[in-house]
């Protein structure tokens, strides 16, 4: 699986979750000066506070394993690294700016890697650097994106008839398989019947209170009844 390394300048042109669906499964590397710069951007009333307040959020769900790397539905691997703060880099790069502190951690991945490393970036100088010191770099563009893997937001899965009971009269049911948090699900039973439901903490609850299946004996016996 190659990796990519992404630049602060990419996390605030789009929402995080855009952003990863629409690159092919890959190890996403978020550097820890990259969620700090995040940080500082939250506050803002623009699209830019937007992106950077998602991101924060999207990471803080994901918590406390981003150390070590969270595998998402999606395919794809995230990580803040925190490491690689003693790579050596040319003395003209002064070390006390966040674009150096990026180039380390890729320039350590690439050192350490048998896996492509690339580094995701809108800034050209940045990209220029980059490839001064061996290091594969890219820019990222809205038009750019691959639309096989854009994030749906929703997911259909198939689900058996206490699944179904369970899913009304308790209004929730647990799912063996990984889903986003808050995505939607539409869930398809052997009838041919559809139950949407929203996944939250482990649970796909009912997306409205009111809304009931047609019994599921009745449904049956008009099965039966009809073979």
């Amino acid at each position: 699986m190659h990796i990519r390394i992404l630049d602060t300048n990419v996390l605030l042109d789009r929402p995080i979750k855009e952003i990863i669906s629409s690159l092919e499964p890959c190890k996403i590397i978020i550097p820890l000066a990259v969620v700090n710069e995040l940080d500082r951007f939250k506050g803002l009333e623009d699209a830019r506070g937007h992106c950077a307040r998602q991101a924060i959020r999207f990471l803080d769900s994901l918590r406390p394993q981003l150390h070590q790397g969270v595998l998402l539905p999606t395919g794809h691997q995230i990580q803040v690294e925190v490491n690689h703060c003693n790579v050596l880099l040319p003395e003209y790069l002064p070390k006390d700016k966040v674009d150096t502190r990026i180039l380390a951690i890729a320039k350590g991945f690439r050192e350490e890697q048998k896996s492509p490393v690339i580094l995701v970036t809108q800034d050209i100088c940045q990209r220029v650097i980059a490839d001064t010191l061996g290091i594969s770099a890219e820019n990222y563009a809205a038009e750019q994106v691959n639309l096989d893997y854009l994030y749906k937001g929703w997911d259909t899965i198939s689900i058996s008839y206490d699944e179904v009971q369970d899913f009304y009269q308790l209004r929730h049911i647990e799912v063996a398989k990984d889903l986003l948090e808050n995505q939607y699900v539409c869930m398809e039973d052997s009838l041919g019947g559809r139950h949407l439901g929203r996944y939250s903490k482990g649970l796909i609850h009912p997306l409205r209170r009111t809304c009931m299946p047609l019994a599921w004996d009745r449904r049956k016996e008009i099965w039966n009844s009809l073979s």
